[in-house]
């Protein structure tokens, strides 16, 4: 067997919310992939592709002027842009949000029994590129308004779905809000049924934005008091982390985002 390279492992982001803000990450990481393919394949010789397991940032509440209700909110295109190059894009595979996850200080950085975790759903999604297929995270793949109510359609990998308030710290409508151009939070209640959300609001939401773990208490990270949500899939009940002689459910939690209602 010739050596080859299946994946690159991608844990980057943070400070492309505060500190370079006047570039298009989205298209910068794309153009990352296609020149590190060209790269890698000039040195290896190889045909097959090099996917790039992302996982997604979600220290929304450590930038300066982050507001959970803010319409026009820049730092969600961060991990927004990770998501849907996940979701979209053949060249890139589900790792995981960090957001449920132990952050050094509640700050920036997953601290070192997170790191491990985190090399765990990056080696089962690596594994699945061997094996040719695709590791699915869990993400939004349609969103239905009908007046004053939204459906959010899932891809759920492991049903079914669980709100989680043991491993996450509750927040407010297990994290999902509705934002209207207003600036003003129009959501009024939440009910799970199969792989939909769906989210009741006080005013038609056309033209609103759709959020799930857009909060957090400020200059905090992680799963007591950062930006965060409650919901996620039942792969830990068959997958599970060992870290070090802890077992860790490798549940997959439900992927940040920030999606217009149209």
């Amino acid at each position: 067997m010739k050596f080859y390279v299946p994946a690159i492992c991608w844990m980057q982001g943070e400070s492309d919310m505060y500190d370079y803000t006047n570039v298009d990450y989205k298209q910068r990481l794309n153009q990352f992939c296609i020149d590190i393919n060209k790269d890698i394949k000039a040195i290896t010789h190889q045909k097959q592709d090099i996917k790039i397991v992302s996982y997604q940032t979600n220290m929304l509440a450590l930038c300066n002027e982050f507001c959970q209700n803010e319409y026009s909110l820049y730092e969600t295109s961060i991990p927004q842009a990770q998501m849907e190059l996940v979701r979209d894009n053949s060249f890139f595979v589900a790792g995981t949000p960090t957001y449920f996850l132990s952050f050094v200080r509640e700050r920036m950085h997953i601290n070192a029994i997170s790191q491990k975790r985190v090399g765990y759903y990056n080696a089962e999604s690596v594994i699945s590129i061997i094996r040719n297929q695709k590791h699915r995270g869990l993400y939004p793949k349609k969103i239905i308004a009908e007046g004053r109510e939204v459906k959010v359609v899932l891809d759920v990998p492991c049903p079914p779905l669980v709100i989680d308030t043991i491993e996450v710290s509750k927040v407010d409508y297990y994290g999902f809000n509705i934002v209207t151009a207003s600036n003003e939070s129009i959501i009024k209640d939440i009910v799970v049924h199969g792989d939909t959300i769906l989210l009741k609001c006080s005013h038609l939401v056309k033209g609103a934005k759709v959020r799930y773990a857009v909060n957090g208490q400020k200059g905090k990270s992680g799963y007591l008091r950062g930006a965060r949500g409650n919901l996620r899939d039942s792969q830990g009940l068959v997958n599970a982390a060992i870290v070090p002689k802890k077992i860790y459910p490798m549940h997959n939690w439900c992927y940040q985002f920030d999606i217009l209602v149209e």
